[in-house]
């Protein structure tokens, strides 16, 4: 039989125990912010409807930018300025890309995009709410439109979109083909965040999952 002095031992070794394994069950640390999570973050959107403005229950272009980039980095969208030139000089989803900071459509070098860049639709019409954010071929640009590049074998990006009236993901060149007639170039800012893992947003489903 065990004696009192045992049995006290045995209780401060459970506790002591019991204490070890509730201590790590503390919400485990999330893991770093990175480029990859932003394209997952923002396919959570899909199909959410569109409206001019939203930032919530319903998502303009510059909303889904804002939620994905919260939903990530834990930063709130609020912080962010809503008028692109100010949140382009001031960095605050990162910095422009050299090469892409300001080119033509149809002279888009595309592998030099990479999945995670936000990408600012440019056009000439004036936006009397703000100053041009560049000048291409001489000519000063606006910002009209956004989305994020998700890349991938369809050079897809995913955009709150007016035409399509909801959170789509679809091929970048064909919408220029399609829907671009007042996107005259692209301004793209590349977050300063590390890439993650890019080859993981290509996977094709399981066969079984299309059926």
């Amino acid at each position: 039989m065990r004696s009192r002095r045992d049995l006290l031992t045995a209780s401060a070794h459970l506790a002591g125990s019991v204490l070890v394994l509730l201590l790590p069950g503390t919400a485990a640390a999330a893991p770093p912010p990175d480029r990859a999570s932003l394209v997952t973050a923002a396919r959570t959107y899909l199909g959410r409807p569109f409206s001019w403005g939203g930032r919530d229950r319903e998502l303009d272009c510059l909303g889904l930018i804002f939620l994905s980039w919260q939903d990530v980095t834990g930063t709130s969208w609020k912080r962010i300025s809503v008028y692109p030139t100010k949140m382009v000089a001031r960095e605050q989803l990162g910095a422009p890309v050299p090469g892409l900071d300001g080119v033509r459509s149809a002279a888009i070098p595309w592998d030099q995009l990479e999945p995670g860049d936000f990408l600012l639709f440019l056009g000439s019409a004036e936006n009397p709410a703000e100053p041009a954010l560049t000048t291409v071929d001489g000519t000063p640009m606006w910002v009209w439109h956004t989305g994020l590049y998700s890349g991938g074998p369809e050079r897809r990006f995913v955009v709150g979109d007016h035409f399509a009236g909801q959170v789509v993901e679809t091929s970048l060149p064909r919408y220029l083909r399609q829907e671009g007639s007042g996107y005259e170039g692209l301004f793209v800012v590349r977050p300063a965040l590390p890439s993650g893992d890019i080859d993981a947003l290509h996977v094709p489903p399981p066969a079984d999952a299309t059926r």
